[in-house]
């Protein structure tokens, strides 16, 4: 994803960090978590026990399509797909992303594609413009 489709999710969805977005099998937004707040792996686990699709951003907004063919083809195709918008500037960032991780490690979720979108430093509570929006790679886990 270009720079220039994250900036067009400033205005039409807004970012705010970290924020989480869980997609299911058929790719339908099942969770969506914004801010830190201590309730997350809690509303997760809830969530995820009784995934319901909801309204919000489609998958392909976050993964390019080239990416979206290999998750595909992907064998055993992922369970769930997590997208973590983060900043590593934002201290409640780097907890909730450390937080993910023990979720990871305490949960059988099955096939899971962990795609994390790392945003540069951008002109938010106080930080300098946007010098760099971009996705810095994806991750599966399984």
């Amino acid at each position: 994803m270009g720079s220039a489709s994250l900036k067009s999710l400033l205005g039409q969805e807004g970012l705010v960090f970290p924020t989480l977005r869980v997609y299911n099998a058929k790719y339908q937004l099942v969770f969506r978590f914004e801010g830190d707040h201590k309730d997350l792996i809690g509303a997760l686990a809830y969530s995820l026990g009784n995934p319901q699709p909801i309204a919000g951003s489609r998958l392909t907004r976050w993964i390019p399509a080239r990416r979206m063919r290999i998750l595909e083809q992907q064998s055993p195709a992922p369970a769930w797909i997590f997208v973590e918008t983060w900043a590593a500037w934002d201290p409640a960032c780097m907890r909730e992303k450390k937080a993910l991780f023990r979720f990871f490690a305490s949960h059988a979720l099955g096939p899971v594609e962990l795609v994390l979108v790392k945003m540069g430093t951008l002109h938010f509570h106080g930080h300098q413009p946007p010098r760099d929006l971009g996705v810095r790679g994806s991750r599966v886990l399984s």
